[in-house]
């Protein structure tokens, strides 16, 4: 279940960072609150590099 969940915020993550390119927004929504775009990306991206950390821990675990 931790890895679905692991996958589920790498995918939400990716989408996030790489939408705000595309539609080259200037500001991003977090939790209601306009912020800088730059700390929009650097904040999913951290959620999206501790995801992958999560999942490879995970299965690192399931080989042993």
């Amino acid at each position: 279940m931790d890895k679905i969940l692991s996958f589920l915020l790498v995918g939400v993550g990716l989408y996030k960072v790489v939408y705000s390119f595309i539609e080259n927004l200037e500001v991003g929504l977090l939790f209601g609150t306009e912020i800088n775009i730059w700390l929009y990306r650097i904040i999913w991206t951290s959620v999206i590099v501790l995801g992958v950390i999560s999942i490879i821990k995970k299965s690192k675990q399931k080989q042993q």
